[in-house]
């Protein structure tokens, strides 16, 4: 049986930001296999709209946080549709933290750009994540 990865992901997105004060829209896309979703909020106490975008296909999955440029993927290439659904709550979990303000953002120099670069860092429930602009990593808890 074929997974509908676009009702996949809108399913555990519905799921997890059940009752949060937060928006989302599909995101275009010129291919047929991957499927995304913007969700933005009001967070914190300044209040700032913070914007981040869950993409999914059959074989991996990403979440990116907008206003940092950092991002995280996973990657599944079973046909079990239960473990693709975790994948997504897994990284819907880490934007709704970010959404929420619950993230940690520190910045260090850079050798070659002018601005700071940042690094982002979020406890799930299940990881503790570590954003930066062309990595992440996560220990399991």
């Amino acid at each position: 049986m074929t997974i509908n990865i676009r009702e996949l992901l809108h399913r555990v997105v519905a799921e997890v930001f059940d009752g949060e004060p937060v928006t989302w829209q599909d995101l275009a896309s010129d291919s047929s296999h991957m499927h995304g979703l913007q969700l933005s909020a009001h967070a914190g106490p300044d209040g700032r709209v913070r914007r981040a975008e869950l993409r999914a296909t059959y074989e991996w999955f990403d979440a990116r946080i907008l206003d940092l440029d950092v991002g995280a993927i996973l990657f599944d290439y079973g046909d079990d549709e239960e473990e693709k659904a975790d994948e997504i709550r897994e990284l819907a979990h880490l934007v709704l933290a970010y959404l929420r303000a619950e993230a940690q953002i520190t910045y260090r120099p850079s050798l070659i750009r002018r601005r700071p670069v940042p690094t982002l860092t979020i406890e799930t429930s299940a990881r503790r994540w570590r954003l930066r602009r062309s990595t992440f990593t996560f220990t399991e808890h």
